[in-house]
């Protein structure tokens, strides 16, 4: 056969392989770059310290665009416990004790002044110094409670709880005798969770599922829909269940995801929706018909959801409900293919977009919803649809939403991001946790799903009088992939651990900061492509990609033996053989230097006697 021929057989093959790959190409440099999402969380964290009350404790509430307060005397309580998430969080990516210090003061306040002791349950807001007075919110204090607030509030302790195992004694740790307390944060997770449960959870065989209000002393409960049931997930359920591994938190959580997969999106079929699904249920999951304008966002929220809930427990229902949403978001109107990113409010009977604005919250739910759904997903196209999805709404976040002039975030701008149309920085609900939680997924989700690498978590264990061991849960992951790699305590080399089980041993008297390091095994797991699981072998995208005038290609070989490694132009010559001889089993990593070449497509195949595949890049000079 001639040389031609074979060349243009061999162009074919690889075009009608790569057909089957991912072919969107990462643009964020947030994706590209997943640590440059610390430095997002750091801004966020030093701008709200401004808004910290020294003098009654708590968090100013109510930002304007230029950083100004403009209710003094009032606090949310929602936000403070957001602040706590977010303080918490930024400790955790930075080892930064300070941020400790505020996601504690925020707390604080929440549990001071937020607790209903009379008939439990979490306040809505309260004046500067912490007293339930007379207010324009006097409904959420004094006629009824929400499950939104009930959830939220356990978001920011539990958070704490993640990262300092939850009984930390803070009047040592601040160095003031002042900040004792009889309860731990811990406590405060579990009390706040009983009453959730104890007051707005429906056992009821067949309607199972939390409820969305009742009056104030928890008499009536009723309705439900997705904010108590979505909400829960992403405020509780996962990081509860991650944290004890309590098969009852367990299957609370999984009868959540079954609430949201059977019902929400079920309802596509019970209902005339055009677009998303029905959201407000009553108490027995009849859909309301009469209120069909909602949130796009939740509808992005839900697949998140579903993703984590996949991770955790491997039920197909749950990635293919996932995936028609967001299928059914980018089919039929309910993502921005112009301007990216998630429109603001839709009709789901009639399927029409009701406002295009963009805002933080609903961008989020972009970006980690289309990073989970492309880790989980084994069909390509949707990969793709998922990735672009993700890529674009970190991007128009970065872009538009955050404020590099006064510092923090906007509220909202308009469709092309263009004009800010809500310049609040703060309000009764939010504090940009959102952006916060966002970035910290997008480093967790966009170092391990897109960049294959590891992730650095920081953790604070004090000492105590006995030998412990801990478990850490970084995400909701599979348990059999993910491994420690390395871990520090005060900046000194910790070896008692393992790596496997992701357990920290510590002995008695022993504490201080971890510095723990996580990384995928070297091995294909259930969401690689069905070739290379079959095989045993992997062969990665390169990153970056595209790249200029390096990368790096890594593979995964099952066992000892001869591979090659070979680059070809987008004609199928042959440019360079980077490996052709017998290597060990494991991960392998080599450099590809583009030097010399003009920019534009490649491709690089790896071979042996029992596996070939092949990937495509991008050089650009």
């Amino acid at each position: 056969m001639k040389p031609k021929v074979i060349t243009n057989i061999f162009l074919i093959l690889l075009l009608s392989y790569t057909v089957m790959l991912a072919q969107y190409q990462v643009k964020s440099e947030y994706l590209l770059h997943p640590e440059k999402n610390i430095e997002y969380i750091i801004n966020e964290a030093d701008y709200w310290k401004q808004f910290y009350d020294s003098t009654y404790g708590g968090f100013f509430s109510f930002i304007d665009g230029e950083g100004n307060v403009t209710d003094e005397n009032t606090k949310a309580l929602c936000p403070q416990s957001r602040l706590a998430y977010s303080y918490a969080r930024a400790f955790m990516v930075t080892g930064n004790e300070e941020y400790l210090k505020y996601a504690h003061y925020a707390a604080k306040f929440l549990y001071k002044h937020g607790w209903d002791k009379e008939n439990g349950g979490w306040f809505f807001t309260t004046d500067r110094e912490g007293n339930i007075t007379d207010s324009k919110w006097d409904r959420y204090n004094k006629e009824i409670k929400q499950a939104f607030q009930q959830h939220y509030a356990l978001l920011g302790p539990a958070a704490i709880c993640d990262a300092t195992g939850g009984r930390i004694n803070w009047s040592e740790f601040i160095n003031n005798p002042n900040e004792n307390s009889e309860l731990t944060d811990w406590d405060w997770v579990m009390r706040g969770y009983n009453s959730l449960m104890n007051n707005m959870w429906d056992g009821r065989p067949n309607y199972e599922g939390h409820y969305y209000i009742a009056d104030y002393d928890w008499a009536n409960p009723k309705n439900k829909g997705f904010t108590p049931t979505g909400d829960a997930m992403t405020t509780n359920a996962v990081i509860l269940y991650l944290l004890t591994k309590d098969e009852n938190i367990k299957n609370r959580m999984l009868t959540i995801a079954d609430n949201i997969s059977d019902r929400l999106v079920k309802s596509r079929d019970d209902a005339d929706v055009k677009l998303g699904f029905a959201e407000e249920y009553d108490s027995d999951w009849v859909i309301n018909q009469k209120r069909h304008k909602h949130l796009l966002g939740h509808v992005y929220k839900a697949a998140w959801v579903l993703g984590r809930a996949y991770l955790i427990e491997p039920q197909e229902k749950y990635r293919t409900a996932a995936e028609m949403l967001l299928n059914d978001m980018w089919n039929n109107g309910g993502y921005d293919k112009v301007y990216g990113g998630v429109y603001k409010k839709y009709d789901w009977a009639s399927g029409e977009i009701i406002d295009s604005s963009k805002n933080h919250w609903t961008l989020e739910q972009g970006v980690t919803s289309g990073l989970i759904n492309y880790y989980i997903a084994d069909n390509p196209q949707f990969k793709d649809i998922a990735l672009q999805i993700a890529d674009e709404s970190i991007c128009f976040y970065m872009e538009n939403i955050r404020d590099y002039q006064n510092g923090g975030s906007f509220s909202e701008t308009d469709r092309t991001g263009t004009k800010v149309t809500d310049y609040t920085k703060g309000n009764v609900y939010g504090a940009n946790y959102h952006g916060v939680e966002m970035s910290y997924f997008a480093y967790l989700y966009g170092s391990l799903f897109l960049k294959d690498t590891t992730v650095t978590l920081y953790y604070y264990f004090p000492a105590t009088d006995s030998e412990r061991t801990i478990s850490l849960f970084p995400l909701a992951y599979y348990d059999d992939k993910l491994i420690i790699d390395e871990v520090a305590l005060n900046d000194t080399s910790f070896t008692s651990f393992n790596r496997d089980t992701r357990v920290l041993n510590i002995a008695s008297g022993i504490g201080g900061k971890f510095k723990v390091t996580y990384k995928e095994k070297d091995e294909p797991n259930s969401v690689a492509n069905k070739t290379e699981v079959i095989s045993g072998f992997v062969l990665r995208q390169n990153y970056p990609n595209p790249f200029n005038p390096t990368t790096v290609i890594s593979f995964t070989i099952p066992q000892d033996g001869n591979v090659k490694l070979t680059i070809y132009n987008s004609l199928g010559q042959l440019i360079k053989v980077l490996v052709d001889k017998k290597i060990h089993a494991g991960k392998h990593e080599y450099h590809f230097n583009a030097n010399g070449l003009s920019g534009g497509v490649y491709f690089y195949r790896l071979s042996s006697d029992k596996f070939s595949s092949v990937r495509k890049m991008i050089f650009i000079k």
